[in-house]
């Protein structure tokens, strides 16, 4: 509670889950609030309900004789001073810290990457072996599971890979990358209901070289989704950095002998340091191993996770599926097709797990 305005006492600002905005209520003066309030139009847009992971009072920083929010940045993470003005409104915003710079508040933290229907939890696209043009998506639950299938309908011919891209055109929506069988790798747009989104950018070609290809996080620490990619012939991991049109950048190679890893993942922030990291599985021992973002582009460590990993065939990143402030993971198990949830405990390590689909083994990509 705060005076965001030239009124007379103190108000409430609140954010609302199901418009997006954020709505001022003013002090009755008798320790409640109006009945009616209004909305601080510089702080949202209704297509847009996550601009911001936290808003909260700052007191008047400027010294200016308005009120002033500190704010932490849905897309790049920083920590940003709204500089208000007489009618409750943030007319500038100044960064005060980079992202990882401060102590981050898991609780907090949102992350929309994988909220493809702006409902606040993670949902998870697939395609059916069985029809291999068919996008499909399950619903987020918010503790972990998913809700009945849905099918969308819509059919993307040629497809060899779907995969989390992540805001890659910056319009706040999470999109998806799909790579088609000549090489062509597009960037499809999201929107709130994906298969209506906003149109394709064509990333480029030449694609199907890579063995893996990853998105959805921000490696080099510029608020914009970035593209990591094994190259099949030379084990080459390259870093593609995101345009936030779409597209991508000159690639940079950070790291050399990848095809020693079966499974490689984008998983975001495992360890709660602020940088994006990744997760891969060795072939030789069926080890899960974590590499460290450093947020400059590449990796800073590595830490064996787990081993026994080579009983999965497939890994997903899925952000915090069950709403608890830490990064989760998806596995696929071979033998039965099972769906397993990997709960993050936001030190690096998964420390419990449990099934959350059968039957898994008639999905031909999952993203």
């Amino acid at each position: 509670m705060t005076t965001v305005d030239r009124g007379t006492g103190p108000q409430l600002l609140l954010h609302s889950m199901v418009r997006g905005g954020y709505l001022h209520l003013g002090s009755d003066g008798d320790g409640s609030f109006t009945s009616y309030g209004y909305y601080a139009s510089s702080l949202y847009s209704f297509d847009d309900p996550t601009q911001f992971l936290q808003v909260t009072a700052a007191g008047d920083r400027n010294e200016d004789g308005y009120q002033d929010l500190v704010a932490v940045n849905r897309q790049s993470g920083e920590l940003l001073l709204l500089e208000g003005d007489m009618y409750g409104n943030a007319r500038y915003k100044t960064r005060l810290a980079a992202a990882g710079t401060a102590h981050r508040l898991p609780a907090t933290v949102y992350d929309h990457t994988y909220d493809y229907d702006q409902d606040y939890t993670s949902d998870l696209y697939a395609v059916r072996s069985a029809e291999p043009t068919d996008l499909s998506r399950y619903p987020g639950t918010g503790t972990g599971t998913f809700g009945p299938r849905r099918d969308h309908e819509y059919l993307i011919d040629g497809i060899t890979l779907i995969e989390t891209a992540g805001d890659m055109n910056g319009d706040w929506l999470p999109d998806l990358l799909i790579r088609y069988d000549d090489g062509l790798l597009s960037t499809h747009a999201g929107g709130n209901d994906w298969d209506q989104g906003g149109g394709i950018t064509d990333v480029g070609t030449g694609w199907n070289k890579m063995s893996a290809i990853l998105g959805g996080q921000d490696y080099t620490g510029d608020g914009k989704p970035d593209i990591v990619a094994r190259e099949a012939a030379t084990g080459y991991l390259w870093l593609y950095p995101g345009t936030g049109e779409g597209g991508v950048g000159s690639r940079t190679r950070i790291g050399t002998g990848w095809n020693a890893m079966r499974e490689l993942t984008a998983v975001g922030d495992l360890d709660h340091d602020g940088h994006a990291d990744l997760l891969a599985a060795r072939t030789s021992d069926g080890c899960l191993y974590l590499y460290r973002g450093n947020g400059k582009g590449g990796f800073s460590g590595t830490v064996k996770v787990g081993c026994g990993w080579n009983k999965m065939n497939a890994l997903a990143a899925i952000g915090d599926a069950d709403r608890d402030g830490h990064v989760d993971l998806l596995a696929r198990r071979a033998a039965d097709g099972a769906l397993i949830l990997y709960k993050g405990n936001g030190a690096g390590g998964f420390p419990s797990s449990k099934s959350v689909g059968t039957g898994w083994n008639s999905i031909k990509f999952i993203a």
